[in-house]
């Protein structure tokens, strides 16, 4: 198997670079100078790209010699901190001319376009909530194989066992419901019954951008937004053909305590292929991905492979521009096995009980048509959807399980003449289930919302609503949210913000209804559980600002959050018919996890940003640093459940006080290198079973003793990135992920990863 992963890879490099010598054409040569339109002082290394095929690289005094291919109309040029540059090649520029090229600072960061605060494209510096952007190039440059890889750097933004948090908002759910809504597109894709993200769904390849809004979000998202939007959208075509592979190849390496290592003459390789097409034929643009995945894990019996592709095709109206019609397609089929927990602290921990060992063979469809109206200077834009998920375990069939989902959702955007920005829709949602681990159900989501955005003389404001019907099976409930938001200019790149929102959200499916056990831990049904809902509120402060070469923002934000009859798997003993808790009996069979609502708890906290991009001299940069700081206030009084957490006082569990994360990209010439950082604090409060002296041995044998030991270190990730780009679009690049081989320890049970090295070359045309 790793034989032949290593014959692909140097099969698919020795592709790429023989494609990469295309044939040249007739040559012409153009000679220039690209400089500072203010200071006239050139700009070394700036790109230059002919037609977004190929081009060349400024020397360190910014002058260029350009050789034109056949046929080439336009040249983009571009440098990080100033506006690109587009020039049309076709009888303006003769060949033999010589060139000067202006290129104008601008504040690109607070100039960025997003369009998830309001569902509308805004500035990000206009926005009154907290939001953190990912660019493509941050997320190619890490070589992550998942999207998780790379939102654990954002700050604020932390990830328990595929489990997404923003600013504490959530702990760990053992893999069911979610309070942060992951969308693709501008629809949700969590999974129709445990509503989880499947981080290996997303297309890695063709992300144009990743929005992270920080609070509550409801009002216009619905349930599961109650903490927040990641939202990733995907790219179109530009007007030039585009294709890139890129392959992937990499090992685990040795840990530190070599009683970890569980077979001493194993290789383990994994190795991932992307690739992408996109094109325009006429007025059809047609986008067109696909990936494939082999990762025998660094654990023992925890493997993972998957193939996928993706198809987006859009028809635009060839005369007016008054309508597109179009369809997203994406299709998965994976094998797995997931890990829960380890045998013991010791020589087991990256081994399970082999009775926790499940292999999935998993299958995810979606079909998303979508059409887009424009009428009299409004958009009306109609999406569905048609979600499957089917995942089948050959060992243990009882607990197969499948759902489908059904969605459609109307919008219209509107600019009233009074400048007054409107954004309405509704959304109907169809979902069944068919599972032996929780039963046949149906689920039915109705919504209609609206929100208002007004630029006044000194601010702008916004003011939003939305209405929520839900059914499970005969169950029934509805209810409002609201959202209002502020954002004052104070002069220059300065900006004052403040916003609040409501949040709700309905149990999933799985959290209600699932009935197993799993390496000796039970999870029973909860058929009390009932809704939860809070609200979160910020004051935000952004000041931009450019120092030479570099421009960027600091931004620092106070939050607020306050959560009613929240969700939380708790331990206890169950009534194994009725599922209410007893202390009638006490045994193995009827002891377990449920998830209940445990009542009130309050999240408050501060938040410091600093992101840069431009250049230093002769270096490029790149740069993103987050400190934040959560004060995670368990408000239930309740004596029982208190006694189910490794410490009784007011703390919630699975949470981290203190969180430092930092990414930073250098450029010199063709070379590239990066550097990231994750820290964050101890993880002070646990599910007391597991640090138990009794009960904890049996269902994780010591945990207890090496959580006392490590009692007061840190999470601590370091990743190192080297890249050097080739001529005609070929690059080479490498990451060092856990650079100094850090023992980390996530949830209880979950040994994290140890060093691992990554290679990739890939070329665009």
């Amino acid at each position: 198997m790793y034989r032949g992963w290593n014959q692909l890879w140097l099969g698919g490099l020795l592709l790429i670079l023989l494609w990469g010598q295309g044939v040249q054409g007739q040559e012409q040569v153009i000679q220039g100078r690209v400089c500072d339109a203010l200071t006239g002082e050139g700009l070394g290394y700036a790109n230059l790209v002919e037609d977004a095929r190929h081009g060349t690289t400024a020397d360190a005094q910014g002058k260029f010699t350009l050789r034109p291919g056949p046929g080439a109309r336009t040249l983009s040029v571009t440098y990080v901190g100033y506006e690109p540059f587009i020039l049309t090649l076709d009888g303006a520029v003769l060949p033999g001319s010589t060139l000067e090229i202006r290129l104008s600072p601008s504040i690109t960061t607070l100039s960025d376009v997003v369009v998830s605060a309001s569902r509308r494209s805004q500035r990000l510096s206009d926005i009154s909530v907290s939001m953190a952007v990912l660019k493509p190039e941050s997320i190619d440059h890490n070589l992550s194989a998942n999207l998780e890889q790379s939102l654990e750097k954002v700050p604020g933004v932390d990830i328990i066992d595929g489990q997404a948090n923003i600013r504490g908002g959530s702990g760990w759910s053992y893999g069911t419901g979610s309070r942060v809504l992951v969308l693709v597109d501008d629809l949700p894709l969590l999974a129709p019954d445990a509503a989880d993200a499947k981080w290996n769904f997303f297309p890695m390849e063709n992300i144009a951008q990743v929005e992270i809004i920080k609070g509550a979000s409801s009002a216009l998202y619905g349930s599961a937004a109650l903490n927040g939007v990641i939202h990733v959208r995907t790219a179109w075509p530009g007007d030039t053909p585009l294709t890139r592979v890129s392959l992937s190849s990499g090992r685990w390496g040795e840990p530190r305590r070599k009683e970890l290592i569980w077979d001493a003459d194993r290789q383990a390789y994994f190795a991932n292929l992307h690739l992408t097409h996109s094109r325009r034929i006429g007025p059809v643009d047609m986008v067109f991905s696909a990936s494939a995945y082999h990762d025998p894990g660094y654990r023992k019996d925890n493997y993972h492979r998957n193939a996928r592709a993706n198809l987006k095709l859009r028809l635009n109206d060839p005369r007016e521009q008054a309508y597109s019609l179009g369809l997203l397609a994406s299709v998965m089929q994976m094998e797995l096995t997931d890990f829960l927990l380890w045998q013991n602290a010791d020589s087991g921990a990256w081994q399970q009980n082999p009775g926790a060992i499940t292999p999935n063979e998993g299958l995810r469809i979606t079909l998303d048509p979508f059409l887009t109206l424009y009428r009299d200077q409004a958009r009306h834009q109609f999406r569905g959807r048609f979600f499957r998920t089917y995942n089948g375990f050959p060992d243990d069939p009882d607990k197969d399980n499948e759902a489908n989902q059904w969605m459609a959702e109307y919008q219209v955007d509107q600019t009233l003449a009074s400048g007054t920005g409107i954004t309405a829709g509704a959304t109907a949602a169809y979902s069944m289930t068919s599972a032996a681990l929780f039963g046949d159900h149906n689920y039915t989501n109705l919504a209609v919302f609206a929100q208002a955005d007004q630029q006044f003389r000194h601010f702008s404001a916004s003011l939003g609503a939305r209405w929520e019907h839900f059914r499970l099976d005969d169950d029934q409930e509805s209810r409002p949210v609201f959202r209002a938001g502020l954002n004052v200019p104070l002069g220059g790149f300065t900006f004052l913000r403040a916003s609040f929102g409501q949040g709700y959200r309905f149990p999933s499916i799985a959290e209600k209804f699932t009935f197993t056990s799993v390496g000796g831990v039970n999870v029973f049904p909860s058929p009390l559980l009932g809704s939860e809902t809070g609200w979160s509120a910020e004051l935000g402060f952004k000041q931009g600002f450019r120092f030479g070469g570099v421009q960027g923002y600091a931004d620092i934000a106070a939050f607020w959050t306050e959560y009613q009859d929240m969700m939380e798997f708790s331990f206890g003993f169950y009534d194994t018919l009725t599922y209410l808790p007893t202390s009638e009996y006490i045994s193995l069979r009827n002891m377990g996890f449920q998830s209940q609502n445990i009542g009130n708890a309050r999240i408050r906290g501060l938040e410091m940003v600093l992101t840069g991009e431009g250049a230093i001299g002769k270096v490029g940069m790149q740069g993103l640093i987050g400190y934040t700081w959560i004060d995670p206030a368990d408000r239930n009084t309740d004596s029982s459940y208190r006694a189910g957490k490794s410490e009784p006082e007011g703390i919630l569990k699975y949470r981290y006080r203190h969180s430092v994360q930092a990414d930073v990209d250098l450029s010199y010439g063709a070379f590239r290198a990066g550097l990231a950082w994750i820290w964050h604090g101890p993880m002070e409060v646990v599910d007391q079973i597991f640090v138990d002296p009794v009960l904890g041995q049996l269902i994780l044998p010591g945990y207890a003793a090496y959580r006392e030991s490590h009692q007061d270190r840190a999470y601590t990730l370091t990743e190192l990135r080297l890249g050097y780009a080739f001529s005609r679009g070929v690059e080479l690049s490498g990451v060092v992920r856990n650079l100094f081989n850090r023992e980390n320890i996530g949830r209880p049970g979950d040994l994290r990863e140890p060093r691992s090295f990554v290679l990739r070359i890939s070329a665009s045309y």
